[in-house]
């Protein structure tokens, strides 16, 4: 049990960071000069997630790092 438990976290925490991941890399690209999603909704999205009472570790913070790296680098 405290094994599926731990793979079904890390699957999860994993399965956000990418979405978010691919989110931040939607942010730099333009379809008929339009930005497909602004940094501004990013933002909003992880606000959201961060109001939904999921725990911290799983949902929220998986969804801060990528979006922090495009910021810092």
């Amino acid at each position: 049990m405290i094994e599926e438990t731990i793979a079904s976290y890390d699957v999860l925490s994993y399965f956000i960071y990418c979405i978010i991941e691919f989110l931040v890399m939607l942010s730099h690209d333009t379809f008929h000069s339009k930005q497909v999603i602004k940094v501004q909704d990013l933002i909003k999205h992880y606000e959201l997630l961060l109001a939904s009472g999921h725990e911290p570790e799983t949902h929220p913070l998986a969804a801060l790092e990528p979006v922090l790296y495009d910021f810092l680098f």
